[in-house]
């Protein structure tokens, strides 16, 4: 729910936009990834979490700002 007392985690995206995943583009640990150089539809343009843009053009700019809800 987007209202004053709510977390404000929000994902903007394209859904239209297509892109080849290249390793460059990983952003996650490991680089493998079954989509390597497959067409995909639907990009993230920016995230927020807690209110505070911590994506935005393909690049992390806050880290560790959530919290861990498994373990």
């Amino acid at each position: 729910k987007i209202a004053v007392g709510f977390d404000a985690d929000i994902t903007v995206w394209n859904p239209e936009e297509s892109f080849s995943v290249s390793k460059s583009e990983v952003l996650h640990r490991h680089n493998t990834t079954p989509y390597s150089e497959k067409a995909l539809f639907g990009r993230v343009k920016k995230t927020y979490v807690n209110g505070i843009q911590i994506f935005v053009n393909n690049q992390i700019n806050e880290l560790l700002n959530g919290n861990i809800i498994l373990k």
